[in-house]
């Protein structure tokens, strides 16, 4: 009686881990396929230098103009002395 209980019990852990096989395999190809989605995304975006922002062109001309004007009040007191 244990030894089919026992045979009885096998199946029955079997069919379950059977189950569970097949349902991480179905996660897995899912994941698998949300991966490949991500990266064609990323892949696509354009990726952004810091070069390229206007808002730092702008900012480094701004700066470029202020020692420009500095270096030359500069000039202007060394002349005059």
């Amino acid at each position: 009686l244990k030894k089919i209980i026992v045979s009885h019990t096998r199946l029955v852990e079997d069919a379950v881990n059977a189950g569970k096989a097949a349902a991480n395999e179905g996660k897995k190809s899912e994941e698998e396929a949300t991966k490949k989605t991500v990266k064609k995304m990323k892949d696509s975006i354009e990726k952004t230098t810091l070069g390229d922002m206007d808002v730092l062109s702008n900012l480094k001309t701004d700066l470029e103009a202020t020692e420009k004007k500095s270096a030359d009040a500069y000039k202007e007191e060394n002349k005059s002395e």
